[in-house]
Protein backbone atom coordinates (compact mmCIF):
# COMPACT_ATOMS: atom_id res chain seq x y z
CA UNK A 1 0.00 0.00 0.00
CA UNK A 2 1.26 3.75 -1.19
CA UNK A 3 0.36 7.02 -1.17
CA UNK A 4 -0.78 8.40 -4.35
CA UNK A 5 2.30 10.05 -6.36
CA UNK A 6 4.84 7.67 -3.95
CA UNK A 7 7.63 5.85 -6.60
CA UNK A 8 7.35 1.77 -7.43
CA UNK A 9 10.94 0.53 -7.78
CA UNK A 10 10.78 -3.11 -8.90
CA UNK A 11 14.75 -4.25 -8.17
CA UNK A 12 15.63 -7.41 -10.23
CA UNK A 13 17.68 -9.29 -7.86
CA UNK A 14 17.24 -12.72 -9.64
CA UNK A 15 19.65 -14.44 -12.01
CA UNK A 16 17.07 -14.36 -14.82
CA UNK A 17 14.83 -11.24 -16.43
CA UNK A 18 11.55 -10.95 -15.56
CA UNK A 19 8.78 -7.97 -15.90
CA UNK A 20 6.50 -5.71 -14.17
CA UNK A 21 3.27 -5.63 -16.17
CA UNK A 22 -0.02 -4.77 -14.83
CA UNK A 23 -3.09 -7.01 -15.98
CA UNK A 24 -5.78 -4.01 -17.26
CA UNK A 25 -5.21 -3.10 -20.59
CA UNK A 26 -3.56 0.07 -21.11
CA UNK A 27 -1.73 -0.45 -17.89
CA UNK A 28 2.13 0.24 -16.83
CA UNK A 29 5.06 -2.88 -18.35
CA UNK A 30 8.35 -2.45 -17.61
CA UNK A 31 9.24 -4.77 -20.67
CA UNK A 32 12.73 -7.14 -19.62
CA UNK A 33 14.09 -5.78 -16.29
CA UNK A 34 17.38 -7.74 -16.63
CA UNK A 35 19.47 -9.57 -13.77
CA UNK A 36 20.87 -6.40 -11.16
CA UNK A 37 18.58 -3.90 -12.97
CA UNK A 38 15.33 -2.13 -11.65
CA UNK A 39 12.50 0.33 -13.23
CA UNK A 40 9.98 2.47 -11.60
CA UNK A 41 6.59 3.86 -11.89
CA UNK A 42 4.63 6.61 -10.24
CA UNK A 43 1.22 6.07 -9.90
CA UNK A 44 -0.79 8.71 -10.22
CA UNK A 45 -4.66 7.65 -9.21
CA UNK A 46 -5.86 5.90 -6.26
CA UNK A 47 -7.07 2.18 -6.69
CA UNK A 48 -6.10 -1.39 -6.87
CA UNK A 49 -2.95 -2.37 -9.76
CA UNK A 50 -2.64 -6.19 -10.06
CA UNK A 51 0.37 -7.22 -11.66
CA UNK A 52 2.78 -9.93 -13.14
CA UNK A 53 5.78 -10.45 -14.23
CA UNK A 54 5.20 -11.54 -18.34
CA UNK A 55 7.83 -14.44 -18.41
CA UNK A 56 6.32 -16.13 -15.29
CA UNK A 57 3.19 -15.32 -14.79
CA UNK A 58 2.57 -16.94 -11.34
CA UNK A 59 5.01 -13.90 -10.15
CA UNK A 60 2.07 -11.23 -9.30
CA UNK A 61 1.30 -8.69 -6.75
CA UNK A 62 -1.50 -5.78 -6.40
CA UNK A 63 0.03 -2.18 -5.67
CA UNK A 64 -2.84 -0.73 -3.45
CA UNK A 65 -2.66 3.40 -4.36
CA UNK A 66 -4.47 5.09 -1.10
CA UNK A 67 -4.63 9.00 -1.32
CA UNK A 68 -2.19 11.69 -0.22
Amino acid sequence: TIGRGDRVVFKNEDIIPHSATAKEAGGFDSDMIKAGESWSITPDREGSIKYACKYHPTMEGTIVVEGP
